[in-house]
């Protein structure tokens, strides 16, 4: 495991762990709604401690909000980790489409939380779209044998976020 992949992985599982020993009677009824959409999700385990480093808002509306600001922020900070790989080094031609691709997801993401009070459908939509850009990335890297753990695992945590999204976003577009 590299030292970038191995940061990643201690920093949410310190999350995880300062999370569940905070949780207080006064964010029961929170707490409930994260459990309920985790439930939903493609990793519940994953999705609490994605989710827990957020102070938990009392609503779907909320959560969708939330969800989405610890999206573009994640991706954000993987299109900046990727663009310095391309500048450290002489790139292949997977890595650079990443960046490419990185850049969709943060304006995925981005344009998901503008469209929470207007266009609940759109935001469901682009909060998926997010996590395809995220597989092309990963799809790309595979088809040319490029093995890339730092951004794999940049990628899983990606389709974690656009999954989780897409949970909250396709309830409130009931």
């Amino acid at each position: 495991m590299d030292s970038q992949t191995h940061l990643f992985t201690s920093f949410t599982f310190i999350c995880s762990v300062l999370f569940l020993s905070s949780l207080s009677q006064a964010n029961a009824e929170a707490s409930k709604i994260v459990d309920s959409v985790c439930k939903e999700t493609i990793s519940p385990a994953r999705c609490q401690e994605a989710l827990a480093t957020n102070p938990l808002p009392k609503d779907l509306n909320g959560l969708a909000q939330a969800t989405l600001r610890l999206a573009i922020a994640n991706a954000k900070n993987s299109f900046d980790f990727i663009n310095k790989l391309i500048a450290k080094n002489n790139a292949s031609e997977p890595i650079k489409q990443c960046a490419f691709w990185y850049k969709e997801v943060v304006a995925s993401f981005q344009s998901a939380l503008g469209e929470l009070e207007d266009d609940i459908s759109s935001a469901n939509y682009d909060s998926k779209v997010a996590g395809d850009s995220a597989e092309a990335c990963e799809e790309g890297l595979v088809s040319k044998g490029v093995q890339m753990a730092s951004i794999s695992t940049r990628n899983e945590q990606v389709k974690l976020f656009s999954n989780i999204a897409f949970v909250i976003t396709s309830r409130l577009d009931v």
